[in-house]
C-alpha cells in the first residue's frame, strides 16, 4: 500500500502538476487580444490589396507581353 502512495504522489508530481500548468500557461497564449484582433484584420486588407496589385500588373503583363510567363 506504502509503495502505490508513493508512485501516485511521484506521478501526481512529476506528471499531472507540470501538464496543469503548462496548459494554463500556454492556453492563455492563445487567445487573441482585440489589439491582435486589429492587426490580424490590417494584415488580411494589406493581403487583399497586395493581391489585387498582383492580378493588374499580370494582366499588363498578359497584354504587353503574352510570352511572359513561359520564360
Amino acid at each position: 500500500m506504502e509503495n502505490l502512495e508513493s508512485i501516485v504522489a511521484i506521478v501526481c508530481i512529476f506528471v499531472i502538476c507540470p501538464l496543469i500548468v503548462f496548459h494554463y500557461v500556454f492556453g492563455s497564449r492563445r487567445t487573441v487580444s482585440n489589439d491582435d484582433g486589429g492587426k490580424y484584420q490590417e494584415l488580411q486588407q494589406k493581403a487583399r490589396l497586395l493581391e489585387d496589385r498582383i492580378q493588374t500588373l499580370e494582366r499588363i503583363l498578359d497584354r504587353e507581353y503574352p510570352r511572359w510567363r513561359k520564360s
